[in-house]
C-alpha cells in the first residue's frame, strides 16, 4: 500500500516556498556615475532615455543604491545598459518628493558587469540635472518610449556642443556575497534565521533540512512527531549566501548571478509509518528533482528522476528518468524530449 504520494506536491515545495536570506559582508566598492552636485542644465526631450558614460562599473556585482539630485518631481526611472547599449534593468518610477540630493533603493541589487553604464528615462522633461563636460553621452530619439530589459537602444548622432555630459546622480553596491552568520535574515514569515539546526530541521548552511516532515513549511506549531524527511539541495537550487542583497539566500547562483528561480537539484527521503488494516507498516520514499527549464512535467519547470519506495507490506516499486546520478549538464538539468 502505497501512502507517500501526497507528500510530493506539498513536501517538496517546500524549498521552492522558503525564501531566506544571509548577512555578514565583506564588501568591495561598486560605483557608476558621478556625485549629486546642483548643476545648471535639464533635457527638453521627453518620453525618452540618455545614458551616461562617465564613470562606468568599475567591477561586477550588484547595485544596491542610487543617489541623485532632483530639480523637479518630475517622474523617471533609472536604466541599466550594458557595452553595447542593451537594457539590463528597469527601475519603477521614481518620483522625487522634494527638489535636492534624494536616495533610491532598489527592493533587491541590481546585477552590473564591470564596463556597464547608467541611464535616465524622463517620462516628461529632465529631473536630474547634467553640466556641459565630461564624455559623450547616448540617448534616444525624443518620444521613443520608456525603454524594457533586452532593447538594444537606439542612438541619436551627437549634437555638438551638447553631447559632452556629466548627470548628478551616482550609484554604489558591493560585488562580495553576505553569508548566513549575523542574524538579520529572515524566512517568509519574518523570523531570523542563524547558522546549523533550528527547531524545525533545517540547516541552510549545509544545504539540509533532518526533521519531522510536517515541518517543512516552518509552521507556528512545531511538530514533534510523524513521519520524518531528508532534503537536501544544491546550491544554485537554494545557496547559503545573498548575492543580490534582498535579505534573502539565493535561487538560481550561477556565476555570481541570481535569477531567482531554484535550479540544479534536489532530493526528499522520508521515513513512516501507516496502518493497511492489518497493522502498523514501515515504508520509505526516495525522491530525486531536477531543474529542467520552462516545459518540466513537475511545476512548470522540474521533472522527478528518480522515484524508489518500499514498505513492509510487500509495496515496492523504482522509477528512474535519465542517466545515472542526476543525468546532469552544468546545472544538473536533463534535456526534455
Amino acid at each position: 500500500m502505497r501512502i507517500i504520494k501526497k507528500f510530493i506536491s506539498s513536501i517538496v515545495v517546500a524549498i521552492t516556498l522558503l525564501i531566506l536570506g544571509t548577512s555578514s559582508v565583506i564588501a568591495a566598492d561598486i560605483s557608476i556615475g558621478n556625485d549629486t552636485t546642483v548643476r545648471s542644465f535639464l533635457d527638453t526631450y521627453t518620453n525618452f532615455t540618455i545614458v551616461d558614460t562617465n564613470h562606468p562599473a568599475n567591477i561586477s556585482g550588484y547595485l544596491t543604491t542610487f543617489s541623485f539630485y532632483a530639480s523637479n518631481t518630475n517622474s523617471f526611472r533609472f536604466v541599466v545598459v550594458d557595452k553595447d547599449d542593451v537594457v539590463k534593468w528597469v527601475s519603477n518610477p521614481i518620483n522625487p518628493s522634494v527638489v535636492g540630493p534624494q536616495i533610491f533603493t532598489p527592493s533587491a541589487g541590481v546585477y552590473v558587469e564591470s564596463g556597464w553604464n547608467i541611464g535616465l528615462y524622463f517620462a516628461s522633461t529632465g529631473t536630474i540635472p547634467f553640466a556641459l563636460d565630461g564624455e559623450p553621452a547616448k540617448w534616444t530619439p525624443n518620444n521613443s518610449g520608456v525603454p524594457v530589459e533586452g532593447q538594444h537602444l537606439s542612438i541619436q548622432p551627437p549634437v555638438p556642443g551638447w553631447t559632452d555630459r556629466i548627470y548628478s546622480f551616482v550609484a554604489s553596491g558591493t560585488n562580495t556575497c553576505a553569508t548566513i552568520n549575523s542574524g538579520t535574515i529572515t524566512d517568509s514569515k519574518g523570523n531570523p534565521i542563524s547558522s546549523g539546526f533550528d527547531k524545525y530541521g533545517y540547516n541552510y548552511q549545509a544545504h539540509l533540512f533532518n526533521g519531522f516532515a510536517n515541518n517543512y513549511s516552518r509552521p507556528d506549531t512545531v511538530a514533534t512527531s510523524g513521519d520524518k524527511l531528508v532534503m537536501k539541495w544544491s546550491d544554485s537550487w537554494l545557496a547559503n549566501v545573498d548575492c543580490n542583497h534582498d535579505g534573502k539566500l539565493d535561487r538560481g547562483l550561477v556565476d555570481g548571478v541570481v535569477n531567482g528561480i531554484s535550479m540544479g537539484w534536489e532530493t526528499n527521503h522520508y521515513n513512516g509509518t501507516f496502518d493497511d488494516g492489518e497493522g502498523e507498516q514501515k515504508y520509505t520514499e526516495f525522491y530525486k528533482i531536477v531543474w529542467v527549464g520552462p516545459g518540466g512535467p513537475l511545476w512548470g519547470q522540474y521533472e522527478i528522476i528518480q522515484d524508489v519506495y518500499n514498505d513492509t507490506a510487500g509495496g515496492h516499486y523504482m522509477n528512474k528518468v535519465g542517466s545515472p546520478g542526476f543525468g546532469l549538464n552544468d546545472q544538473w538539468t536533463i534535456p526534455l524530449p
